[in-house]
């Protein structure tokens, strides 16, 4: 009987090592099955926005836009009155060219005392003084030059165009209002970028290794299912919660009407 027991209990401990095994292989089979299947909750975020304002003071002399309106790239959007660009531009320009012949002038002069100077007919002083006088025009000429295309820079900035095409969020500028960029450089339009939208999340560092940059994602809002990219995932955690940060990006369909702010799911393929 003792044999027999022993017998039984050495068939019941090879039945239960295999159970043991294919418990196992089944658990580990799983973790990646459980790992295609993550999914994390977000909102929908600009993946690029725009404050856009104008270095230069003026009056807003045209508005090109209001908030909602889609613009393509290079679009006017605010314009300030070029009346005193202009003037700046033509001031700078005349100058530019009164100090041409004076130029020409002084090139001359400088080449008649070096003529002269071969000749032992001046002193090596008044070469120095015709030679100083052409630098000291040539240096005048440099700087009205300079100054005209500052002059330009200052017309050309006085005009906000779109950088991208886009929706335009948000637009304080009105016609009539004077623009004081001494003061305060204040934007006047607000732009986002229609053509790619971030699906933005918050993972605990456990999570971090199963969301790498470039890996393939899909995004699901409002039922419909979109493809998307892991773009971000920041370095440091966003507040005292110990979380970081996950951006999808992804391209909105022509057909969808997405918000900001939305609700989302991600996806890990």
């Amino acid at each position: 009987m003792k044999r027999k027991g022993t017998s039984s209990g050495a068939r019941s401990g090879l039945v239960i090592v295999p159970i043991l095994a294919v418990g196992v292989a089944l658990a580990l089979a799983e973790v990646p099955a459980a790992r295609a299947q993550i999914v994390v909750e977000g909102t929908v975020e600009w993946a690029r926005r725009a404050s856009l304002g104008v270095p230069v003071t003026g009056v807003v002399a045209r508005v090109g836009a209001m908030p909602g309106d889609r613009v393509e790239g290079g679009q006017i959007l605010v314009a300030l009155d070029p009346a005193r660009f202009d003037a700046a531009v033509a001031a700078a320009r005349a100058r530019v060219e009164r100090l041409a012949p004076d130029v020409a002038e002084a090139r001359r002069e400088f080449e008649r005392a070096e003529d002269m100077y071969d000749r032992t007919l001046i002193s090596e002083h008044d070469l120095e003084l015709a030679r100083i006088a052409l630098a000291r025009t040539e240096a005048d000429a440099a700087h009205a030059v300079a100054a005209l295309r500052i002059a330009e820079i200052e017309r050309e900035r006085s005009v906000v165009r779109a950088p991208f095409a886009g929706v335009v969020i948000e637009r304080s500028a009105e016609i009539g209002e004077v623009v004081n960029a001494q003061v305060e450089n204040v934007p006047l339009v607000e732009l986002g970028d229609t053509s790619r939208l971030v699906a933005r999340a918050l993972l605990a560092p456990e999570a971090l290794p199963d969301w790498p940059p470039g890996l393939d994602a899909a995004v699901v809002v409002a039922g419909r299912r979109i493809a998307g990219t892991v773009r971000h995932v920041s370095l440091e955690p966003a507040g005292a919660e110990g979380v970081y940060t996950l951006d999808v990006e992804f391209e909105p369909p022509a057909d969808a009407v997405i918000r900001i702010g939305q609700r989302v799911e991600i996806r890990r393929p």
